[in-house]
């Protein structure tokens, strides 16, 4: 239950909440990187179908999460696109194309380095794989971004903490839950 002291205290704070404000239920199949270019990023879905296809893909199960970022960057609207663009395009160790003014919806990305780790060179979370992307969004103060996509009807967000420290297992009676500061996600 979300409502146990413990995991209260290892979760005041975070901005991954539902309409309700309680503690928004993601899902984890396994897309993370072990070791190499982007080691340490897990992404996690809003959608269970996403993680499913991720564990599938990854020979792993899905994790129910609560994650913990108190310094959101929503890049779900048009001004957290921009800053996290805006971010990505000042780093020089980046060959980075954007566009976000010339559009009425959606943005313009092209980052040949995500090609490097097996993305689309337009694929925007991808950018978070990128060690620099990340201590970039750190040192502006971020600890986490959330991206959203529609597919098939469906609004799915993705949520990329800077750290794998900062998800937990949704509590579980019939499971313990793992203590703060343990790794929930291999590598």
């Amino acid at each position: 239950m979300t409502d146990h002291s413990r995991f209260q205290s290892w979760f005041e704070g975070s901005q991954a909440v539902d309409s309700d404000g309680k503690p928004l239920v993601l899902y984890y199949g396994g897309r993370s990187c072990a070791s190499g270019p982007g080691e340490g990023v897990s992404t996690f879905s809003n959608e269970r179908f996403v993680a499913e296809h991720q564990a599938e893909e990854a020979g792993t199960e899905v994790v129910p999460v609560n994650i913990k970022i108190e310094r959101l960057l929503d890049a779900r609207t048009r001004e957290g696109s921009k800053v996290l663009l805006s971010i990505a395009a000042s780093l020089p160790q980046l060959t980075i194309s954007t566009d976000i003014e010339t559009r009425d919806t959606g943005w313009f990305l092209e980052c040949p380095q995500l090609e490097q780790l097996g993305f689309d060179p337009d694929y925007m979370p991808g950018l978070m794989y990128l060690e620099a992307m990340r201590t970039a969004l750190t040192d502006a103060g971020y600890d986490g971004v959330v991206f959203a996509d529609s597919f098939e009807n469906h609004l799915i967000e993705t949520w990329i903490p800077v750290s794998r420290h900062q998800a937990q297992p949704t509590f579980d009676a019939g499971e313990p839950r793992r203590q703060e500061g343990q790794c929930l996600l291999p590598g």
